[in-house]
């Protein structure tokens, strides 16, 4: 997550400290088919509205057009539907409750979710189409104060950020993708910066299993080789610099850099690896004026959804949250 004010770094300082302590088309003339297609696109919703009060911060999707958004504010988990915009509150939320990141693990049908539950650090497995909890796990405490930030599941481990200490967490997954092992906290180490209150944020695996992460405060994308627990720096070339991150998504080599040039966009980078190294070249940015402080998104239905947490807002009890849809690039 991108901590670029001062208002955000107080509210997540004090819900951490809380969390702690707390029509079909008819086939007609050469003509019909590119009007069809205008009709399609402006048949697509670019708005899902969310409920009053909900203060996200992390979204995820799958299968096809649903959808998944944690509150921050004790509210659970939401399911939706980005097709249509209906949303549905699917785990019901409780006081001390807050759901940070999130991750869809289309091989079980899990959604992860990363955040802490009445004082603890917690993980938890959640059915993506019951809400049922399949799997929680709490994270050893560990000093500073923890907060989990993003998360990532593979066929063997689901890999959390710890954002205040600069650490993993890594869980140990079985054959039906559920914990079979105590989590591990892990340090990232050098030359990965230790700059700034909020560090390690987004995380994605990379195809060779090693997992990509961006930075908060000092920016750039990294990469973590969990053999080795080594750290490398990923070169990227073009514009904008990378100065900053939050949450990231990752189709094939296509990584989404959530304001990741320190401003209220996306940054697509395209990854490459050439002789065990990997690099990236900048491909653009996707931005819209509807984004309010877009904390992470999520890629479907051809659009990249991104969710606004709108940090800094002064009423965020009362206040209005949604999810905006961007074009892609070559859209």
């Amino acid at each position: 997550m991108n901590r670029s004010t001062m208002s955000r770094a107080r509210f997540l300082a004090v819900a951490a400290a809380g969390a702690l302590a707390v029509a079909l088309v008819p086939a007609g003339s050469a003509q019909a088919a590119p009007a069809a297609a205008q009709t399609a696109v402006k048949a697509r919703l670019d708005r899902v509205e969310l409920p009053v009060g909900w203060q996200p911060e992390g979204i995820t999707s799958g299968p096809g057009s649903r959808f998944y958004s944690g509150s921050l504010a004790g509210g659970g988990l939401l399911a939706g539907d980005l097709r249509t915009g209906k949303t549905e509150v699917i785990l019901p939320g409780k006081p001390g409750l807050t759901i940070a990141g999130l991750f869809f693990d289309r091989s079980s049908g899990v959604v992860w979710a990363a955040g802490s539950d009445a004082g603890t650090p917690t993980v938890w497995g959640i059915d993506g189409a019951s809400g049922k909890v399949r799997a929680a796990v709490a994270v050893p405490a560990v000093a500073p104060a923890a907060f989990l930030n993003d998360l990532v599941a593979t066929r063997t481990d689901v890999w959390v950020t710890e954002s205040f200490g600069n650490r993993l967490v890594r869980i140990p997954l079985n054959r039906k993708g559920l914990p079979k092992a105590a989590p591990v906290v892990l340090p990232i180490p050098a030359p990965y910066p230790t700059t700034g209150q909020f560090k390690a944020n987004g995380v994605r695996a990379l195809s060779d299993g090693s997992l990509v992460l961006n930075h908060s405060g000092a920016g750039g994308l990294w990469r973590y080789d969990p053999k080795r627990a080594k750290v490398t720096e990923i070169k990227v070339k073009g514009a904008p610099a990378t100065l900053s991150g939050d949450g990231l998504d990752l189709r094939g080599n296509t990584l989404y850099n959530v304001r990741g040039s320190g401003g209220q966009d996306v940054t697509v980078v395209e990854l490459a690896k050439k002789h065990g190294r990997w690099s990236g070249t900048v491909q653009g940015v996707l931005s819209s004026t509807d984004v309010d402080v877009p904390t992470t998104g999520t890629l479907a239905k051809g659009s990249f959804w991104v969710v606004n947490a709108r940090f800094g807002n002064p009423s965020p009890a009362t206040a209005s949250f949604w999810v905006t849809r961007l074009d892609l690039l070559d859209d």
